[in-house]
């Protein structure tokens, strides 16, 4: 065709001299830059996405340890009396070496009970709204109460020491020759509830 060899005379006089080369190879290189530098940008943010990964699953497991810890093994609660708070009567036997039988009668039903130890004395608190029983046993003879109030009678009753006013007795301390034991009761009670109380502890 006409075309095509004009075409082919006008392409035969074009000289490509080596500076024209130099120029042409540049501006095919800066082309092909920025698309390595994206490709670059791209590899670089994929790395930080991944690390930030690792991060995060390393976080959620240092979150989620103490929660697996707790589940398995219930710390124990230090009580501002100093008392260290145990998880169950089974506990609490561990703790201190000894039989630890509690009350097996009380003038309410408790609806929270407390087990917890200090230097080898036993003690277990039964809670029902205001009211509140207190036991504690320790090896020895002595008065493990802790209540040192100035009651306003006193009374014997099968052996046991009663402390409390009239038909408030809050109080109870006894001993079998091994053992100390020590009962209070909030807000207090007759001195019939005491003797079944104690009967059923076997004391009377």
């Amino acid at each position: 065709m006409i075309l095509d060899s004009r075409y082919d005379e006008i392409m035969e006089r074009i000289e490509v001299t080596p500076e024209m080369r130099c120029r042409i190879l540049e501006k095919l290189g800066a082309a092909a830059l920025p698309e390595k530098k994206e490709r670059s940008r791209v590899l670089r943010w994929q790395r930080l996405m991944a690390v930030a990964a690792c991060l995060a699953i390393v976080l959620a497991g240092m979150r989620a340890l103490p929660g697996l810890l707790a589940e398995e093994e219930p710390p124990d609660v230090l009580l501002p009396s100093g008392f260290i708070v145990v998880e169950d009567a089974a506990a609490l036997e561990t703790a201190v070496n000894m039989v630890t039988e509690g009350v097996s009668h009380l003038p309410f039903a408790p609806e929270t009970v407390e087990y917890s130890h200090l230097d080898g004395m036993a003690q277990i608190v039964y809670r029902a709204g205001a009211q509140e029983a207190v036991w504690r046993k320790a090896p020895g003879d002595e008065d493990i109460s802790g209540d040192h109030t100035d009651y306003a009678q006193t009374a014997i009753v099968d052996g046991v020491l009663l402390k409390g006013a009239a038909d408030s007795w809050r109080l109870a301390v006894w001993t079998d020759g091994n053992y100390s034991y020590a009962l209070s009761l909030a807000p207090g009670a007759s001195l019939a509830v005491w003797r079944d109380i104690l009967t059923a502890q076997g004391i009377s």
